[in-house]
């Protein structure tokens, strides 16, 4: 008997943490997707907005996301930074596929 509950225990365990992290892993998964798909949304809204800045775009997350995070959700739904001509260091994000004309 004790044979038995020293295998069954493990593989219990085994099953049961496995599962944890799969759950985990899909929760963060679906996150990151939803954070994209809301971000192209954004900077897809208006046909004539091809830009937006940092601070437009933030102000819809709060302090759900730092800056680091959300810059790389940023990039993952497919935007680029272009630089803000009229204030040197901010720069303006934008769908790649909106701001062809842009790149170089």
């Amino acid at each position: 008997m004790k044979l038995v509950e020293s295998v069954l225990v493990p593989v219990f365990i085994g099953v049961i943490a496995s599962g944890a992290t799969i759950y985990v892993n899909e929760s963060n998964r679906q996150e990151q997707e939803n954070v994209e798909t809301t971000l192209r949304y954004l900077l897809s809204y208006k046909e004539d907005w091809k830009l937006r800045s940092f601070g437009a775009i933030k102000q819809y997350f709060g302090n759900a996301y730092t800056d680091e995070e959300l810059k790389k959700h940023l990039i993952a739904a497919g935007a680029l930074q272009f630089p803000d001509n009229e204030k040197p260091g901010e720069y303006w994000w934008g769908l790649t596929s909106k701001n062809l004309d842009r790149l170089k």
